[in-house]
């Protein structure tokens, strides 16, 4: 049983994971994954489309403090850039 593994696009993976959570049509988002699996990206992936939508006012919110400081930051750098 030695057949080797199929490789993976991880870009393409989690382009067409973050495309099926923006098309969900409830306006409200719950994000449960582990470290490194890209919740800051989608956070910045859904307000950049909300922000295209003429939306302004975005909350997330996080129970782990040190998760909360690094969003703020990084979402905060992002929301200027915009």
């Amino acid at each position: 049983m030695g057949g080797t593994l199929p490789v993976i696009d991880h870009k393409t993976e989690r382009e067409s994971d973050i495309n099926i959570i923006k098309a969900f049509a409830h306006p409200k988002k719950v994000v449960v994954a582990g470290p490194g699996t890209g919740k800051s990206f989608l956070f910045q992936e859904l307000i950049k489309a909300k922000k295209e939508e003429g939306k302004t006012d975005f909350i997330a919110i996080t129970f782990i403090g040190k998760l909360c400081d690094a969003l703020q930051q990084r979402l905060t750098k992002f929301l200027f850039m915009i």
